[in-house]
């Protein structure tokens, strides 16, 4: 018997009691969903708790919210990551810097939120020390933190995202071929056309894996977002938690036809991922055939 089959044979009761229990939560997060929720004496289906999640202006603002915090960063994210990577894989010795980057990719987010609450806060260290050098008070330091544009939220994925992509990229970088470089430079490239040309479609398929998991990520993050999340701007991740802890359990088909909506919403982010690096892999062809 192959080994492929072997291994696929041990991991069949695994998968089939994970699956099987994914199967039945997903079924019933439907079916309540539609509105089938025999404890309130309700045994028939219906879309009423999707048209009454589809016309609440708070469910629409998290998800604009959700949607734009994630993409905007987890592209700075991946940009900074790409070239800070790019710089450093010049570098004859670059050790030091993975080991560097070690302590920010294990410390946890719950960590690292309550450092970025207690630097950026009003009444934090940094507030304090403006406080102590310009005679600034507190209410008059800027509000990064529980602020409506989440300034806080993305400092904390700049810190833990950005040093895991330059990681991920430097192990890259390490199995790159620069003879392909010294070819571009004897064809007369510049530093600029030669990262364009020759080194970005070489890692581009990474590049674009790992820019996934950092927006899947977070789209999907609770803990972040609501430590340091503004209550009217709330990510949707917040709004459904906030959303199903309700009391009346009459709200809680609203709350799970919300969580279909997120899903949906987390697919079709990751189809214009897809999509985007499908343009880039087209232009990149283009190129070359000029």
């Amino acid at each position: 018997m192959p080994s492929k089959v072997r291994t696929w044979l041990r991991l069949a009761p695994f998968l089939a009691l994970v699956g099987g229990l994914f199967l039945l939560a997903a079924g019933k997060m439907l079916s309540l969903s539609l509105n089938h929720f025999p404890l309130l004496g309700r045994s028939g289906y219906d879309l009423s708790a999707y048209r009454t999640i589809l016309r609440d202006p708070a469910f629409w603002r998290s998800a604009r919210f959700t949607i734009s915090q994630a993409w905007i960063s987890s592209a700075l994210v991946m940009a900074c990551g790409l070239l800070f990577a790019a710089h450093a894989a010049q570098k004859p010795n670059n050790n030091w810097l993975r080991r560097a980057v070690a302590l920010p990719i294990n410390l946890p987010y719950l960590i690292v939120s309550v450092m970025i609450l207690q630097f950026f806060n009003q009444g934090g260290w940094l507030a304090r020390v403006a406080n102590l050098l310009f005679a600034l008070p507190p209410q008059a330091f800027p509000l990064l933190v529980h602020d409506r544009f989440g300034w806080g939220i993305g400092f904390v994925y700049l810190w833990k995202q950005i040093p895991y992509i330059l990681f991920v990229m430097l192990t890259i970088f390490a199995r790159f071929d620069r003879r392909l470089l010294l070819v571009g430079k004897t064809l007369g490239g510049n530093p600029r056309q030669n990262f364009w040309r020759i080194t970005f479609p070489m890692i581009q398929a990474a590049f674009f894996r790992n820019w996934l998991i950092i927006l899947t990520f977070s789209l999907g993050n609770y803990e972040v977002p609501f430590l340091l999340g503004n209550q009217r701007n709330r990510t949707l991740s917040v709004y459904l938690s906030q959303l199903y802890q309700e009391a009346d359990l009459s709200t809680r088909p609203v709350a799970l036809a919300a969580a279909v909506l997120f899903i949906l919403l987390i697919i079709l982010n990751i189809a214009a991922l897809q999509l985007l690096q499908v343009v880039c892999g087209k232009r990149r062809g283009n190129h070359g055939a000029r």
